[in-house]
């Protein structure tokens, strides 16, 4: 009940600042026409394929020594 109650006043509120945005001291919205800029996006890491292989390789490791150190090598 807590909850349900919580979103309702979020609800409510986010509700009153859309319908009275600009005015009574309200900052105004932001304009509807957003640019993108280039220096906000970040590329795709080309190396990661790389990357997982090498961390698979490692685990197999890891699991192997364990595997010996725990069945004594069987």
């Amino acid at each position: 009940d807590m909850y349900n109650d919580f979103r309702a006043q979020i609800s409510a509120g986010l509700e009153k600042l859309a319908s009275n945005r600009g005015q009574g001291g309200l900052p105004a919205a932001p304009a509807a026409d957003p640019q993108p800029v280039p220096e906000g996006h970040a590329s795709a890491f080309g190396g990661v394929k790389g990357l997982l292989a090498k961390l698979a390789q490692d685990a197999d490791q890891a699991d192997a020594v364990i595997n010996q150190v725990f069945n004594g090598g069987q």
